[in-house]
């Protein structure tokens, strides 16, 4: 452990060096949080829980690197998920993209999701493209920071649009697709769940070019996730960037 005063600005250089010399070797230009500015950047997306999140702010006391990371409390009961979202701009999905983010929490079970728009595959109900949502890793470190990791997107989606091709038929269209929210399950269980939230990167970050609709955030429940099993296609209402309902448009769910 660094007890110098100059423990922060260490790590962050660490962390830094470490993201821009991953995005070099895929080929794309790295992508960064640091969550150093005073307003939270992540928004509620939805959830199954009998609950709600009481606090959220960047606090000064819990960062992994630098001076503030970003703190949820959720309350709730029952159901399985509390989802948060950050856009990340709308990085091409392809083999060298993977995200990363950094996460302490006194409850096990969190989650990292990438939400990924088809841009060329519609809903045949709403006509607004498909989004899926594709697994990373999970908080095991109660009490530590621990990095949680999405890679093999590019393998992912192929799998998920295998299995979207037995529910939809061959229309399903892969290219083009592209990463536009980073999601975090912040529930624990039932109870308390406190999560710090530190050091969110993108490597093998390249631009799309896409003229497709731009995406509003959803409520992630109605999202597919790469291992459930098929079923039938849902419309789902979307929401703003606040987590509000907007009732003028739907996006596609397919669960």
């Amino acid at each position: 452990m660094l007890h110098t005063r100059f423990a922060p600005k260490l790590v962050r250089g660490v962390v830094l060096a470490l993201a821009i010399g991953t995005a070099t070797a895929c080929g794309g230009t790295p992508w960064h949080e640091d969550f150093e500015d005073t307003l939270p950047s992540w928004r509620e997306a939805g959830g199954d829980i009998s609950g709600s999140m009481d606090r959220h702010q960047r606090v000064v006391d819990h960062a992994y690197a630098g001076q503030r990371c970003e703190w949820f409390r959720v309350i709730g009961q029952g159901g399985t998920n509390f989802y948060v979202s950050h856009n990340v701009g709308r990085p091409k999905v392809i083999p060298e993209l993977q995200g990363s983010v950094w996460v302490k929490s006194d409850r096990a079970g969190i989650q990292v999701f990438a939400r990924v728009v088809l841009p060329r595959t519609q809903d045949p109900r709403s006509g607004t493209p498909v989004l899926l949502r594709l697994e990373g890793t999970s908080y095991t470190q109660v009490g530590h920071w621990q990095q949680l990791r999405i890679e093999n997107l590019h393998q992912l989606l192929a799998r998920r649009i295998r299995g979207l091709r037995l529910q939809m038929g061959p229309q399903v269209d892969g290219r083009e697709a592209y990463v536009d929210q980073i999601l975090l399950n912040v529930y624990g269980g039932p109870g308390t769940t406190n999560v710090w939230v530190d050091e969110l990167s993108l490597a093998g970050y390249v631009d799309t070019t896409s003229p497709g609709p731009s995406s509003a955030a959803v409520p992630l429940n109605s999202l597919p996730d790469v291992n459930r099993s098929a079923g039938q296609p849902v419309a789902d209402r979307s929401a703003d960037s606040t987590g509000a309902s907007n009732r003028g448009a739907t996006r596609s769910a397919w669960t």
